[in-house]
């Protein structure tokens, strides 16, 4: 069976024979645009997941979408934050939101897309890549007058069990060994200029990973194009002038991992193979055995 579809394409629907049996699928590519997802409102596996507060939502989401509390994905473990969930609370989360294995999640905020991001990393984080960004989140939706609607929406609770996988998490102590071998990854900072020099900090040590550049999560976004990522030749461009190319394995970080969510999706979008440091900054610089620059 060949399957001759890209996935950063618009999404299509491609007819597969398998012996006597015949299905027809839809793909979904990693960023969505608005219209495309109006046209997919009825794909009877997706799943509209909406990363905002309780009170935006009631005021109005998109049509059949379901509210995440944001804060439910995060474990936070002091002074370290926004580590990967256990298993156990993200499948009670999973379950609650109804996905199927053979679901497809979309999910938006009104950020910029880091919250809807995170989630979108968690789910990667536990085998789960069926999942896709609203680019531009509510903001371009109504940009293009596409219909809202209130109310709380509630899903059929499903008995999904997701397992980590790994592929999109890396731990502190695996990061380090890394750091002085042929392997070491690129490393993407997406925080603010003066948090990356140590000027400003908010650990036990200030400063940044070694190696790693500076690309502030917010420089990804076109706030004249209701908050959608900048065209992909843009991007490709400002990475490639940071020092990053497709064939290696690229690592993002931020504070808690909340901004550098954006910059993992981003960089997924654009066909990077992308981690994400579990517990970021937090974990790294509260740390007195981990490796630091500054300046």
């Amino acid at each position: 069976m060949v399957l001759a579809a890209s996935r950063w394409q618009a999404f299509t629907e491609i007819t597969i024979t398998m012996t006597q049996e015949t299905k027809t699928m839809t793909f979904f590519p990693v960023l969505l645009e608005p219209s495309q997802l109006q046209d997919a409102l009825s794909e009877p596996s997706l799943v509209l997941i909406d990363v905002r507060a309780a009170d935006q939502y009631q005021a109005g989401h998109l049509p059949g979408a379901l509210r995440l509390e944001y804060a439910s994905i995060l474990k936070q473990s002091p002074p370290i934050g926004g580590l990967l969930p256990d298993a156990n609370a993200f499948n009670a989360i999973v379950q609650q939101l109804g996905i199927r294995k053979d679901s497809h999640v979309v999910c938006y905020d009104a950020e910029g897309g880091a919250a809807a991001s995170r989630m979108i990393w968690t789910l990667n984080a536990y085998g789960f890549t069926n999942a896709s960004l609203l680019n531009g989140g509510i903001h371009a939706w109504v940009a293009e007058g596409l219909a809202l609607e209130e109310g709380t929406i509630t899903a059929e609770p499903s008995s999904t069990l997701l397992e980590k996988s790994g592929d999109a998490v890396i731990d502190v102590e695996t990061l380090m060994q890394r750091l002085d071998t042929a392997e070491k990854p690129g490393l993407l900072d997406a925080r603010t200029p003066a948090e990356f020099t140590g000027e400003s900090n908010r650990a036990t040590h200030g400063g940044r990973i070694p190696g790693a550049a500076h690309f502030e999560w917010t420089d990804a976004i076109d706030k004249h194009n209701a908050y959608r990522l900048l065209p992909d030749d843009t991007l490709n461009t400002m990475l490639s002038d940071r020092g990053f190319h497709k064939d290696q394995d690229v690592v993002v970080y931020c504070q808690t991992h909340h901004r550098s969510a954006l910059s993992y999706l981003m960089l997924k979008h654009l066909g990077y193979t992308v981690t994400a440091l579990d517990g970021a900054w937090s974990n790294w610089g509260n740390r007195d055995d981990t490796p630091k620059s500054t300046g």
